[in-house]
């Protein structure tokens, strides 16, 4: 439903940073061979270095922007 949808991003806002990006845990953007992101379908990283740490920042943060872009357009 779209109440249970708008409480769990609520949930995901509490890793905004101060910098206004996201960083979310490793096991939320987990890539998994023959399995699937929490977001998307499988094998959808942005190409970052994982090693980095910033890795995490990049990828939550343009999840998050990519949801709230298709929520803006509905």
């Amino acid at each position: 439903s779209t109440l249970w949808f708008r409480e769990e991003l609520n949930k995901l806002e509490k890793y905004h940073t101060s910098k206004g990006t996201y960083y979310f845990p490793s096991e939320y953007v987990k890539e998994v061979k023959n399995s699937y992101y929490i977001y998307q379908g499988a094998h959808m990283g942005l190409g970052e270095n994982r090693r980095l740490k910033n890795a995490l920042e990049i990828e939550g943060s343009f999840r998050m922007q990519y949801i709230k872009m298709l929520l803006d357009k509905h």
